[in-house]
């Protein structure tokens, strides 16, 4: 989640300090690809009014409030064993994907990560991953840190 300090932090959107007095909103790390128009809104804090006004704000709010109602579901509970993960380091969640996305259904998709190179899903979203971000339609670090632990787990891990 982005870091606020009333009287310290600026608004990435009018430059100006956000006060004690100012409606603002928090953006956590819910767009992972850079190259999506609504990554300028991805771990920040800005003035609700520039939010609202900025030609994207409705939109970023949207998906905002569709990450926020997917992570209170969320459970910790692996899809392939059903087991609650309990060791953060074996712990590992799909990032959010569009609803248009044909990798939708693996959205929010939760793992121990020691199960992904038994998932039978994890091919397919390391060569989808691949293929986008080779492709030049996705980048950044989510992307490539995701791709980089299910390719490490499907080569047998460890």
């Amino acid at each position: 989640m982005s870091i606020l300090v009333r009287g310290s932090s600026r608004c990435p959107f009018c430059g100006e300090v956000i006060t004690a007095d100012d409606e603002a909103m928090l953006f956590p790390v819910f767009v992972p690809n850079e190259l999506d128009p609504l990554w300028v809104f991805n771990d920040v804090a800005a003035h609700s009014r520039c939010v609202l006004a900025h030609p994207l704000g409705r939109q970023a709010t949207e998906r905002l409030k569709k990450y926020e109602d997917a992570m209170r579901a969320k459970s910790r509970r692996c899809a392939f064993c059903g087991e609650v993960v309990v060791k953060p380091d074996d712990y590992l969640m799909i990032f959010q994907l569009d609803d248009d996305d044909p990798l939708h259904d693996l959205s929010l998709t939760e793992l121990h990560r020691s199960h992904l190179s038994l998932w039978p899903h994890a091919s397919r979203l390391l060569n989808e991953l691949e293929r986008r971000r080779d492709a030049g339609t996705w980048m950044g670090r989510a992307v490539d840190k995701l791709i980089s632990i299910v390719r490490h787990e499907l080569r047998g891990g460890g």
